[in-house]
């Protein structure tokens, strides 16, 4: 059997964590002013197409936010894997340590 070895780069992943939650913050930031946007365009005309309009909006904003939820899960997952990976290392070095005779 072939053996596998990987390597994972906590503090470059980290990195990664806290990008992704600052780009998440920024989408929610930009979807505030979208809303209001709307709202205010919303408040300007009348009839079918106004209500036409509105309905997509609504259907838009549905598939966005479950974007949106699934992405800060994904991030959520990443940043307990961080956690889960960092704690394995610690519990490695921490048997090695216990390991190393006549030191």
């Amino acid at each position: 059997m072939a053996e596998v070895n990987f390597e994972v780069d906590t503090d470059r992943l980290r990195g990664c964590i806290k990008e992704m939650r600052e780009q998440l913050h920024a989408i929610k930031v930009g979807e505030t002013s979208l809303i209001t946007a709307i709202e205010k365009l919303d408040s300007m005309w009348e009839g079918p197409e106004k209500e036409a309009f509105s309905t997509q909006c609504n259907m838009d904003y549905e598939r966005f936010d479950a974007l949106y939820k699934s992405i800060s899960d994904a991030v959520e997952r990443f940043d307990a894997a961080v956690a889960g990976y960092e704690s394995c290392d610690a519990q490695v070095y921490e048997i090695i340590e216990m390991l190393k005779v006549g030191d």
